[in-house]
């Protein structure tokens, strides 16, 4: 019997429309030079693929903002690839092709050889026979010192949530209607266990967990709970299936990940550290952490760099702010509890970035007289690249103004696109609807406030400061006026000093 094309994913409902910015080649880049391990070059052409790309907005997004690179990507659901090609075209993007073949399809298609594989919240929803094609993909596609990224839900932190999703899951296949109000008819009867009393329903962290699903999107809740194939898996296990497409791991793409003083007590980094198995010590962190999602680089042949290759290559690279320096938080909640950043350190540095693109020497030079070392330097710009406050340099800012132009156009009449693409960096940028609105105001040369206020108008859309909505005009335009002067002000310039 021929097998159906969903194989238990779920296809009723589009994914999200989102940017993962961990899929970057900038951010791997600086992922492999914190653990000393060699990457592909991105002043030159190189090639990218993603699995499972989804709308494909990451995909198109890293596109625009590398023409040096080749990229490929792949998506079961036709509508999904449409919306990406869609946008590709719109945008004139032609460093980027679509497929919407099946993993089994796209491995016996003919394509390059990939610098870059990324597989973003796909692996740990499919079955096993899929991860297997996707191995045989990596073994077959990648090339020799080239990157994989890999995202997967984690155990320990799901084991509480598993029995959730599988009565979920059955309670599913009973119901009617459509997915979504199915999904709101499952969602009932686990909170029926719950107001019930149901022993299991009253574990602290799954009433947390309960609680959180009822604020979070309906097309990422369906996609997470509701596919077939749900397998949460343990680090090791992946690692062995990585392991067969002579895959070696590197760390997190998640570069805070890198900072153990950032997320671990003292207690659990001098247990880790007695721990002289790195796969034991990665398992036995994740629990420390009670880890849900991991973020894995693996490489196939990682060339160790020597101590000083590493330090010569982190001095010549340049970072920039991405955030203007009043956002830079110094307070975080982490797995360590509240952390506090060391404001004699962290704040020297914002300053001196905020004012443009910096090489690491510089900042070395201009810190010393402080006391600051470069360990402290690099350490801190990891942390703050790793909290999207800062990013790496790339490129040399030259603008894909036709993909930026049509992502602010679209704002006019819809409003999920929410990131222009900066080659600078090689990177999305985060900007809201209404600052794209702005923009939108400035490319058609149109007064500000009142352009805006007629497309909200028109949409039947109203503003909201500090949590109520701004229900008359007056309301409305007098808050589109300070925020137009905000963004003129402040957000414009840091756009600009970003390359777009």
């Amino acid at each position: 019997m021929a097998m159906n094309w969903q194989d238990g994913y779920v296809t009723e409902i589009p994914y999200t429309q989102g940017f993962y910015h961990h899929l970057s080649p900038a951010n791997l880049d600086l992922c492999l030079l914190t653990k000393q391990v060699k990457s592909p070059r991105l002043d030159q052409r190189f090639t990218y693929c993603e699995l499972a790309c989804g709308q494909g907005l990451t995909t198109n997004v890293l596109a625009a903002a590398y023409p040096q690179g080749e990229f490929y990507a792949t998506d079961f659901n036709p509508t999904h690839v449409a919306q990406a090609q869609d946008l590709a075209q719109a945008t004139g993007l032609t460093n980027v092709t679509f497929s919407d073949q099946s993993f089994q399809e796209y491995l016996e298609t003919d394509l390059p050889p990939f610098d870059f594989i990324s597989l973003h919240g796909i692996y740990s929803w499919i079955s096993g026979e899929n991860r297997r094609v996707i191995q045989a993909f990596l073994k077959q596609k990648l090339k020799v010192g080239g990157v994989v990224y890999v995202s997967y839900n984690t155990l320990p932190g799901w084991a509480v949530m598993a029995p959730i999703q599988k009565l979920m899951q059955f309670q599913r296949e009973r119901s009617t209607g459509t997915v979504v109000e199915r999904l709101k008819t499952t969602l009932e009867f686990v909170e029926l266990l719950k107001t019930n009393q149901g022993i299991y329903l009253q574990h602290p962290w799954l009433q947390s967990r309960l609680e959180q699903l009822k604020s979070q999107d309906v097309s990422y809740l369906v996609h997470e709970l509701f596919n077939q194939h749900w397998h949460p898996l343990y680090v090791d296990e992946v690692m062995t299936e990585m392991a067969t497409a002579k895959l070696n791991y590197v760390g997190s793409a998640h570069l805070v990940d890198h900072v153990d003083a950032f997320n671990l007590t003292p207690t659990a980094i001098n247990h880790l550290t007695t721990l002289s198995d790195p796969v034991l010590r990665e398992l036995v962190r994740d629990f420390y952490l009670n880890t849900q999602f991991r973020r894995d680089v693996y490489v196939r042949g990682a060339v160790t760099l020597s101590g000083e290759a590493q330090v010569s290559r982190l001095q010549n690279m340049q970072f920039i702010l991405t955030v203007l320096p009043n956002l830079v938080k110094l307070e975080h909640q982490t797995g360590a509890g509240q952390v506090q950043l060391q404001a004699s350190l962290y704040q020297p540095v914002v300053e001196h970035l905020a004012s443009g693109a910096v090489t690491v020497g510089e900042l070395v030079v201009r810190l010393a007289p402080q006391g600051i070392t470069l360990q402290q330097i690099g350490q801190t710009l990891i942390v703050l690249t790793g909290l999207g406050y800062a990013h790496p340099v790339v490129g040399n800012g030259a603008q894909r103004e036709r993909f930026n132009r049509v992502i602010i156009e679209r704002a006019e009449t819809a409003g999920e696109l929410q990131f222009l693409a900066s080659p600078l960096i090689g990177n999305g940028v985060k900007v809201s609807h209404l600052e794209l609105l702005l923009l939108l105001a400035e490319q058609r040369q149109q007064p500000a406030v009142e352009f805006v206020w007629q497309i909200l108008s028109r949409r039947g859309l109203q503003l909201t400061h500090e949590g109520k909505v701004l229900d008359t005009p007056e309301a409305n335009r007098k808050f589109l006026k300070e925020q137009a002067a905000n963004f003129q002000h402040q957000g414009r310039p840091l756009l600009q000093q970003l390359g777009i």
